[in-house]
């Protein structure tokens, strides 16, 4: 077996965080970060800090890769951090067994993540039992877990004519908190120290500015902690690999490979957006991406001993953009894939 670490980012967060979606519903949002937003955030802040020449220049220039941001909370037993991952796309045949309850079934299909220690018995293909560990909501884990570790609240809004012709509208907005010692992390590659600073420097400034949507209202503030880091074993010869970061593939005859294999599986997201100020009347282009927790062939691909780095990077910056804009606007479909 050969073993690995990658650092870790936590986001403590101090006010509600609301995510759009891609159909920009305010009343129903999303409570996590795709790691091309993570990503966008960080060259926004940049920008900001007057600090553009760190951005890079080409599709391959990147110096650092994340995944995208996954909850964290503590065993309410022992108090230790537990740390959740994408639930792998690998049918466990224990869970399918006739014997399985339909309460636990369906509690079982539910599932989107599933903590460290689950994560790493999947990958080295020991079993975990069904019967085994809490399930809270779409979260399981072989530690006690809080009864709900992210809830929701829908708050009314209204929207105001800015020339007083039209009448005021209300809409509603779903806020995101988290209980407490809960959160979300992210996982990082960095080139060399100097690029991992640079980030710090990113994430510092965003603790104030915020992350998500409706940031001017005080949303998505947090608390970072740049420590720590997160334990991965995978076997001397690994075949598969699954991806932490949504994926964008470097070419069609790449994903023809990555598709070959009887454990492989995957789902397809639309990403697109709005870009930030002054710009924010001006939708990115959009872009298909492969979801995190995806399984795929990589045989020929891996590194042993290490994290894979697969993807690449795309500049969605919409035509006729006015003033015109002196950067790309990258949308990062670079991933890591930690290999089983």
């Amino acid at each position: 077996m050969k073993e690995f670490e990658l650092p870790i980012i936590r986001f403590e967060f101090t006010t509600p965080l609301h995510i759009s979606n891609e159909r920009s519903d305010y009343a129903k949002g999303s409570a996590y970060l795709h790691s091309d937003t993570i990503t966008s955030a960080i060259y926004f802040a940049w920008v900001q800090l007057g600090k553009a020449e760190w951005i890079p220049s080409s599709k391959g220039d990147s110096s650092f890769v994340l995944s995208s941001l996954f909850p964290f909370s503590q065993d309410i037993e022992n108090k230790e951090r537990i740390y959740f991952l994408p639930r792998p796309m690998l049918r466990l045949k224990n869970e399918e067994s006739e014997e399985l309850s339909t309460k636990l079934r369906k509690q079982l299909k539910g599932i989107q993540y599933v903590d460290h220690r689950i994560f790493s018995k999947m990958l080295l293909g020991k079993p975990v039992p069904a019967t085994e560990g809490n399930v809270s909501g779409k979260f399981r884990s072989l530690a006690k877990l809080p009864d709900k570790i992210i809830h929701s609240q829908v708050i009314p809004r209204a929207a105001v004519s800015r020339s007083g012709q039209d009448d005021t509208t209300i809409f509603y907005m779903e806020r995101h908190y988290f209980s407490e010692n809960s959160g979300l992390y992210v996982l990082a590659q960095y080139d060399n120290a100097e690029v991992e600073n640079r980030v710090k420097i990113a994430i510092d400034f965003l603790s104030d500015e915020g992350l998500g949507t409706d940031r001017n209202i005080g949303n998505g503030k947090f608390k970072a902690h740049c420590e720590g880091s997160l334990n991965f074993i995978c076997p001397v010869e690994p075949e598969y690999g699954i991806n932490l970061s949504l994926f964008c593939p470097s070419s069609k005859t790449e994903l023809e490979e990555m598709l070959k294999g009887e454990q492989v599986g995957y789902n397809l997201i639309r990403r697109g957006g709005w870009l930030s100020e002054p710009y924010n009347t001006w939708r990115k282009k959009s872009v298909y991406m492969l979801t995190e927790g995806n399984v795929f062939n990589l045989k020929h691909k891996i590194e042993t001993g290490k994290a894979t780095i697969l993807g690449k990077t795309e500049d969605i910056k919409p035509d006729g953009v006015h003033p015109p804009m002196q950067h790309p606007v990258w949308r990062s479909g670079r991933s890591i894939f930690i290999p089983f």
